[in-house]
């Protein structure tokens, strides 16, 4: 617990978040020496889907970079990638925001009540001259999934 300078604690300390994690990161990419970028490269965290495996795949090397020198950086990469998703999957309890920033989020996100539901919608036909047309409707609070198709038909 933490306590201000007049007394009693009210809240439990929280936990040091990424200086901790950056720390480690840090020292795991010193000991590649030579290839302490392709370690860095690793350690940065990638929202897609790919593995580490993957995403070494796609690694950009220097141009004075021998196949021995890129299948250590690979190497690099790939152990450091491993090394950073344990290490962020074993501290992701101590990740959490606090109280005042979750406030903040739900206030800046406002909030709508979802009720406009028709059974069928923009069943219509449309001519033009110009060869123009332009619509301008409400979607539906149902639809999850917009797809357009327009076919036009010419006499000539």
């Amino acid at each position: 617990k933490t306590s201000s300078a007049g007394g009693a604690c009210s809240d439990l300390a929280r936990p040091k978040r990424s200086a901790d994690l950056a720390q480690m990161f840090e020292q795991k990419a010193k000991k590649y020496g030579k290839f302490y970028s392709c370690c860095t490269f690793g350690i940065a965290s990638s929202p897609t889907l790919e593995t580490c495996q993957q995403r070494s795949e796609r690694l950009s090397y220097p141009a004075d970079f021998d196949s021995r020198r890129k299948t250590m950086c690979q190497q690099a990469f790939q152990e450091c990638c491993g090394f950073a998703m344990k290490q962020r999957q074993e501290n992701k309890d101590k990740f959490i925001l606090s109280r005042s920033a979750v406030n903040f989020l739900l206030d800046a996100m406002p909030s709508q009540t979802r009720s406009y539901f028709p059974e069928s919608w923009l069943w219509e036909e449309h001519t033009s001259k110009s060869g123009s047309v332009s619509i301008t409707r409400n979607l539906p609070d149902s639809l999850t999934t917009w797809e357009l198709k327009a076919v036009g038909v010419f006499s000539e």
